[in-house]
C-alpha cells in the first residue's frame, strides 16, 4: 500500500518567505500550521505552472528534505509565492493504487498455514495481510500443561490489532498513586499534573514479537520508558525523546509514561499525545488503535496418541461449523461402566455401546 496523505480543512495557504531556485531542498513559509506537521505534501503556486513537492521534515517554519517537482516541473519562485495542502493529481493516483491493490490481494487465494501452540501465541503478519480462519483441528494430551485430566483445544480465539499497538491511554496495565494527577482529554491524550518529586507514571503491557524492530512515537513535554515483561529491565532508558526505535528480545514489554527523568520525578504539568507502537523502524503518521476479535465456545479434542480424526473447526459461506468425532461424557451413573483396573494416576474402564455388533470371541468395551 502507498502512503496517502490527510488534507487540511479549505486549504488554507501561506506563503515562500524568501525566493527559492529549483534545486533547493529546505523551504521556509511563512505560517506552518496551514500545512501538513512532520511530513506531506505540498502545493507551490497556481495554474499549469504549479508545481507539487513532497517534504519529510518540518523544522520551525522550514520544510525539509524536500522533493522538488514531485507533481510539475522544479522550478525558481519569487518570495511571497502562495503556497498550500491544495488536492494534487498523487492523492488521486495513490488511492486508485491502493484500491486496486486492496482488490488484487483480497481476490488472492494464498495462504500460510499456522500451527497454535497452547497459551498466548504472538504472530506478526506482513503489513495488510488478510486473515481468513480456514480451520482449526482439535488436539488433545492427557496431564499436560500443569493440568490433570484430557485437555484439548479450549475456546479458541483470534485478536487481531493494526494501525497502532498501543491501546488508548485510559485503559492503562498500572499507574502509580495518586491517579488523580491523570486526567484524559481524549483517547489518545492524557495530561499529568504533579508537584511530587517522585516518578510516577502510566504503564501499558504490550505483546510483541521477540527479535523485530517497534517504533514508539509520541508528542510530549514529560519522560517514556520501555522495560522487559518484569518491568525494571530497561530497554530505552527514560527520555523526553519524542521517538524511540526498540529489538525486545521477549514477548512482553512495558511502555511507561510520566514525570520521572531517569534519577528523580519532575514537578510540573505534562501532555502526552497520539502514542503510536508501529512495527518496523520507521515512525508513522498517528492513528488509533484497530482490533477486532474472533472468538469460538467450543472444545476439540483428537486421538491423544497420535493426533488422528481430529474435531475440525471450520469456516463455510461465511459461517463456522464443527465437525465432532469426539465427546466427553461425565460418569455420572448414566452409562454402565466395569472398572478394569487401577494404575497409578488412572483406570481402565468399558462401557457398552447401544446398537453395536460384537464378535463372540471379544469383550465389550
Amino acid at each position: 500500500m502507498k502512503k496517502m496523505y490527510r488534507g487540511v480543512t479549505n486549504s488554507p495557504k501561506t506563503e515562500l518567505v524568501a525566493l527559492i531556485t529549483e534545486t533547493d531542498t529546505e523551504i521556509e513559509v511563512n505560517d506552518i500550521s496551514v500545512l501538513l506537521p512532520n511530513e506531506g505534501i505540498a502545493v507551490i503556486g497556481n495554474g499549469d505552472v504549479a508545481e507539487t513537492i513532497k517534504y519529510s521534515q518540518v523544522e520551525g517554519n522550514i520544510l525539509k528534505d524536500c522533493i522538488r517537482g514531485y507533481e510539475g516541473i522544479a522550478r525558481s519562485w519569487t518570495a511571497g509565492t502562495r503556497v498550500a495542502r491544495n488536492f494534487a493529481a498523487s492523492d488521486w493516483n495513490t488511492a486508485i493504487d491502493n484500491i486496486e491493490g486492496l482488490y488484487g490481494r483480497l481476490d488472492d487465494e494464498k495462504t500460510v498455514p499456522l500451527t497454535l501452540q497452547p497459551g498466548l501465541q504472538v504472530v506478526t503478519s506482513a503489513k495488510d495481510a488478510r486473515f481468513k480462519l480456514g480451520q482449526i483441528t482439535g488436539k488433545t494430551e492427557i496431564n499436560g500443561q500443569g493440568r490433570t485430566g484430557i485437555i484439548g483445544v479450549e475456546n479458541p480465539y483470534v485478536i487481531g490489532v493494526s494501525g497502532n499497538l498501543l491501546p488508548p491511554l485510559y485503559e492503562y496495565e498500572g499507574i502509580t498513586n495518586p491517579s488523580s494527577e491523570w486526567s484524559f482529554n481524549s483517547d489518545y491524550e492524557a495530561v499529568q499534573k504533579t508537584a511530587s518529586t517522585e516518578g510516577h507514571y502510566i504503564k501499558f503491557q504490550i505483546d510483541v514479537e521477540p527479535d523485530m524492530e517497534y517504533t514508539l512515537s509520541c508528542e510530549h513535554n514529560g519522560y517514556m520508558a520501555v522495560t522487559t515483561r518484569d518491568g525494571t529491565t530497561q530497554i530505552v532508558p527514560w527520555t523526553n525523546s519524542q521517538e524511540v526505535t526498540i529489538n525486545p528480545n521477549d514477548s512482553i514489554i512495558y511502555i511507561f509514561f510520566g514525570n520521572y527523568n531517569g534519577s528523580t520525578g519532575v514537578a510540573g504539568a505534562y501532555t502526552f499525545k497520539n502514542p503510536m507502537l508501529t512495527i518496523g523502524a520507521e515512525p508513522k503518521p498517528f492513528e488509533p488503535q484497530r482490533k477486532s476479535v474472533l472468538a469460538f465456545q467450543t472444545e476439540l479434542h483428537a486421538n491423544p496418541t497420535d493426533g488422528s480424526d481430529p474435531d475440525i473447526l471450520f469456516e463455510q459461506n461465511g459461517q463456522y461449523f464443527k465437525l465432532a468425532k469426539w465427546k466427553k461424557v461425565v460418569l455420572d451413573g448414566s452409562l454402565n461402566y466395569t472398572v478394569y483396573g487401577s494404575k497409578d494416576g488412572f483406570r481402565t474402564i468399558s462401557t457398552p455401546v447401544p446398537g453395536a455388533v460384537y464378535p463372540s470371541t471379544v469383550t465389550d468395551t
